[in-house]
């Protein structure tokens, strides 16, 4: 394989600086040798934009497979196609990361696995103890069969899950990356701020799930993600349906936009109209109960125990019912989703850094389904507000 040197090229402007991709680095290989874990072997492009900030269309072509190696030492190596060394060099902004290209056309998986196979011998891991991301969340752009490859190529090798370990160290957020989440929280309060202007002249989900996005993006997101556009009383199939606005409609909007790959996500209501009494009662408990798991926030606590606070205030202020998603809420990053789960299961210890989804639900007595949803920050002495709270009423158009 050929090395290219990123020192010698222009580079874009970094979203982070080479201090901060090194000390990402350094707490995964911290992580590493407590685990004695010898090297990870990575090919999901968010794992590869956190740890190098190595941004790329490449991504798309999943022929063309990009592999990152970071050792217990916290040495970095990025392996790419003959057709992504130019890019690959330009894109890559983390600092002390080598570059390494293997040949082949770039639309067959067999010289990228033989060009891992080769790095990993030479870096004399063929008998190491080897994580990748083979767990929760997490989705190689291999084929599952390129692992069984891989097994039989280092036979003596122990390949095992990372999972775990790559979630705990991208679970707590520097001021940088929190700094991008608020950029695309406040262009997506802007996209919501202009839903009443419009929304009472939509025909059909499917208009404002499209006018939802095109604002999202005129407005400064970089990209769009999840968004669920429902008619609450309709049945709840996410996305949108060819349904039509009706006067005295109650609309759930949930969207997301990313900024330097960050991802704001927060729902909204908003009534065409009059909302039922139901409704607004229902709407009303969901407020109360989301502001009392955002109070409940604070370091220290398990995940487990906040899921817990936030069912009490549920059963309490409804007479028993229960969250109807299963969860109160998620972590959030580079994905929309990220573990933990707020959830009965997590017995993760909640730290300061980390940034929450806190996403209580509740269903009408008709059997109407309301979510709410807002973003903190937890800081030593409890969570930060990241998002603009929601009215306390449904919001009427």
């Amino acid at each position: 394989m050929t090395e290219t040197s990123i020192e010698n090229t222009t580079l874009v402007k970094p979203e982070f600086t080479q201090e901060e991709y090194k000390q990402r680095r350094q707490r995964a290989a911290a992580l590493m040798k407590s685990q004695g874990i010898d090297a990870l072997v990575l090919n999901s492009e968010a794992n590869n934009r956190y740890f190098t900030g190595h941004a790329t269309g490449r991504w798309l072509n999943r022929t063309r497979p990009i592999f990152l190696i970071i050792t217990k030492e916290a040495a970095a190596t990025i392996l790419c196609s003959t057709k992504s060394e130019q890019d690959t060099a330009l894109m890559t902004t983390g600092g002390g990361c080598e570059i390494k290209v293997f040949g082949g056309t770039g639309h067959d998986l067999n010289p990228g696995l033989k060009g891992l196979v080769d790095e990993l011998q030479a870096l004399g891991l063929s008998k190491a103890r080897v994580a990748a991301e083979l767990g929760i969340h997490h989705r190689p752009q291999l084929p599952p069969l390129a692992f069984d490859w891989l097994r039989a190529a280092l036979p003596q090798m122990i390949l095992e899950d990372g999972s775990d370990l790559l979630w705990r160290v991208r679970a707590i957020k520097s001021a940088g990356e929190i700094g991008y989440m608020k950029t695309a929280i406040g262009i997506t309060h802007r996209m919501y701020d202009k839903v009443p202007e419009w929304l009472g002249t939509a025909k059909t989900e499917r208009e404002v799930f499209t006018r939802v996005g095109l604002d999202l993006l005129t407005l400064g997101g970089e990209t769009v993600g999840y968004r669920c556009v429902n008619t609450v009383g309709q049945p709840w199939d996410g996305g949108y349906t060819d349904r039509s606005i009706r006067r005295d409609s109650v609309i759930f909007i949930d969207a997301c936009c990313s900024v330097a790959g960050y991802w704001s996500d927060f729902c909204r209501v908003f009534a065409v109209g009059a909302p039922t009494p139901d409704e607004e009662d229902t709407y009303k408990r969901l407020w109360d109960i989301t502001s009392e798991e955002i109070a409940a926030v604070r370091p220290g606590m398990t995940i487990n125990q906040l899921y817990s606070a936030a069912r009490g205030s549920t059963e309490r202020m409804t007479s028993g019912a229960l969250p109807t998603l299963g969860r109160v809420g998620h972590s959030i990053g580079l994905e929309i989703v990220e573990p933990p789960s707020i959830c009965a299961e997590q017995d993760w210890v909640i730290e300061p850094g980390m940034v929450l989804c806190i996403e209580p639900s509740l269903t009408t007595s008709s059997g109407n389904q309301l979510v709410a949803e807002e973003m903190v920050a937890v800081r030593e002495n409890g969570a930060e507000l990241l998002t603009r709270r929601a009215p306390e009423r449904i919001r009427r158009v």
